[in-house]
């Protein structure tokens, strides 16, 4: 289940007008979970992790509707 707002939804429904490859989606994990490429972690590592995880989770959902 995924909680957000709807605005939030649509912009995470990028996956279906681009269909982006398994391939796109681990590239964006990594540079996600890369410091200095992902401007919206901090430097704490401990608050990062909850953020990204919960972006990952969201980009996976949107890669499981367009593989369906």
């Amino acid at each position: 289940m995924i909680t957000g707002s709807i605005t939030e939804r649509k912009s995470w429904s990028f996956n279906h007008t681009h269909k982006y490859s398994y391939r796109v989606c681990q590239r964006y994990i990594k540079k996600l979970m890369t410091p200095h490429t992902n401007p919206y972690v901090h430097k704490n590592p401990n608050e990062d992790t909850a953020t990204d995880f919960m972006a990952i989770l969201r980009l996976g959902a949107a890669f499981q509707r367009t593989s369906e």
